[in-house]
């Protein structure tokens, strides 16, 4: 969590002059616990209903715990998770308070992002098993319509391109991809599978080949 602090006896006369002055502090999880005394309901401010909630996660969330997994083979980020100071154990937790909650909910767990457009082929899978790369702005429009769509609650997914990281991907403004139609994907994703329990198979992978 980051919280948005300005400095002290600046006068800042335009909203482009605050930019450079203002400063990030991270607070600690301990630092959060003491000021809510263990995140007591009592200091709870309100509450109200909301939902569905979809959640951009990250693929690799489960793997720096899995046992006998090689991780001179994973990702930089489950590589090196405690130089990193453990965002994917985090990011797990989160995971985990979401699927509890009781809200109605999608997570999404995107491979590496690029800034490459959307429009490639896609393979969304479930147990937290793949690598690969995906655009920003397809997740973008995956979790869009994850809101939507009946057919992805309660479903906790990776995605990620068919187009290897060793080659770039474009799009001819002239002769755009076809709008894919996301529902195809949803209908064959599982509820409960989340890559920490023990899976008799590996789940087949889902090609997102589908269009409208």
């Amino acid at each position: 969590m980051f919280i948005l602090t300005r400095k002290r006896k600046v006068e800042v006369g335009t909203e482009t002059a605050l930019l450079p002055r203002l400063l990030w502090r991270r607070v600690l999880h301990l630092e959060l616990l003491r000021a809510t005394n263990g995140f007591d309901e009592s200091n709870l401010l309100g509450t109200g209903g909301f939902g569905p909630v979809v959640y951009k996660g990250s693929a690799g969330v489960t793997r720096p715990d899995r046992p006998g997994l090689d991780l001179s083979k994973q990702p930089p980020d489950v590589r090196l998770i405690k130089v990193l100071d453990f965002i994917l154990t985090f990011k797990l937790k989160g995971e985990d308070l979401i699927r509890e909650s009781g809200i109605p909910y999608t997570i999404v767990r995107p491979c590496a992002l690029t800034k490459e457009p959307a429009g490639a082929d896609l393979i969304f899978d479930q147990g937290d098993n793949i690598m690969g790369k995906i655009s920003r702005e397809e997740v973008a429009q995956i979790c869009v319509a994850a809101l939507e769509s009946p057919y992805a609650s309660g479903k906790t997914f990776e995605a990620k391109s068919v187009v290897p990281f060793s080659e770039p991907f474009t799009v001819d403004p002239q002769n755009p991809p076809p709008e894919k139609d996301y529902n195809v994907c949803f209908k064959t994703l599982k509820n409960g599978i989340t890559g920490k329990e023990i899976l008799e198979q590996d789940p087949v992978p889902v090609q997102c080949f589908a269009y409208t």
